[in-house]
């Protein structure tokens, strides 16, 4: 299930930027809410912000309703970086929250060439003994991260080459190495009519596929057996929890295993959101909608300053790798 969130997390941020940036110190704020049979499992706030070359993201998602009662997680991450020739350089990404009653956390600080520096994992010992994983390659351990993959979309050309083919993107989140691939469908034929409390209009389908490069699980015969079976009962108890006077499964789109998302330019300024799509689970399609969103000044960014295990790049990033001030460091409450 935990794959399920990180794959629902990159499908959302990958495409909350699309088209033109924002304005110079400006926030943009969504919740989204995740659905099956009618019921809300999972919702996520996000916000991004982005004051000229400097930007921050911030995620916060939990598990609501049947699921909560199944799993019970909660998250939070966020990401800080600049933004140069339209490509993220991420500085920090942290992600913590407690899953299934165990604590854990990732944070990855970045060089100025984007080469992963220095990383901080507290993983309970069962789940990397239960999901043991191949080690990631130095040469493949590069930002963006799974968060600073949005301002990937800020880059015009980027946008126009997934309107005309599929284009490929890399992130490595610590542990893993991702290929996603964005698919978007600009034709008439494509466009589906949206009608919610926060947008009413046409919209128009883009794919996001997910290919494992480096990280893969690396099971025995009797672990990958063992984890299938829980997948199984997972998926059973969340049925028989959910067939008490409920909707029965709902098995649309059940064929595809991508994620897709309908986005639309909902302020008709050219800033282009998700605001509805769905996405495989381990309970079949489940509908992700856009329930609020909100648009305003933000106060400038401090972005955390480069790791300097790296000589800086002539002319990059100089504006804010020694003036920056640090982040502070999550507080002890904030991963439970």
């Amino acid at each position: 299930m935990k794959d399920v969130v990180f794959r629902f997390f990159a499908g959302i941020v990958l495409l909350t930027a699309l088209a033109v940036p924002l304005h110079a110190a400006e926030k943009i704020q969504a919740t989204y809410d995740v659905t099956w049979s009618g019921l809300t499992i999972f919702s996520m706030d996000l916000s991004v912000v982005r004051d000229g070359e400097r930007y921050r993201i911030d995620t916060d998602a939990r598990t609501r309703g049947v699921l909560n009662w199944l799993f019970s997680g909660k998250t939070q991450a966020y990401a800080e970086g600049l933004v140069k020739n339209g490509a993220p350089v991420p500085a920090l990404y942290y992600n913590g929250g407690r899953w299934s009653g165990e604590d854990y956390h990732r944070a990855m600080t970045f060089d100025a060439s984007g080469q992963l520096a220095d990383v901080d994992l507290n993983i309970p010992e069962d789940w990397q003994s239960k999901y043991p994983r191949e080690p990631v390659p130095p040469e493949l351990q590069l930002g963006p991260d799974p968060l600073s993959l949005v301002m990937l979309l800020f880059n015009e050309s980027l946008v126009q080459a997934a309107l005309s083919e599929p284009t490929a993107v890399r992130t490595f989140d610590g542990r893993r190495v991702y290929e996603v691939v964005l698919d978007c469908d600009a034709s008439a034929e494509a466009r589906l009519e949206i009608d919610t409390d926060v947008y009413e209009g046409a919209s128009q389908p883009c794919g996001v596929d997910f290919r494992l490069i480096s990280g893969r699980l690396t099971l025995t015969e009797e672990q990958q057996a063992e984890l299938e079976r829980e997948r199984e009962d997972a998926r059973k108890r969340f049925e028989r929890r959910n067939r008490r006077g409920r909707a029965k499964r709902d098995t649309t789109g059940a064929e595809g295993e991508n994620i897709k998302l309908y986005v639309a330019d909902i302020t008709g300024e050219g800033l282009v959101l998700p605001v509805e799509g769905e996405m495989p689970s381990g309970f079949g399609r489940v509908k992700v909608s856009m329930t609020k969103f909100t648009r305003e000044t933000a106060a400038p960014i401090m972005v955390t300053a480069y790791a300097p295990d790296v000589p800086m790049p002539a002319g990059t990033l100089e504006s804010c790798a020694v003036t920056a001030e640090a982040a502070p460091a999550p507080e002890p409450t904030t991963s439970c």
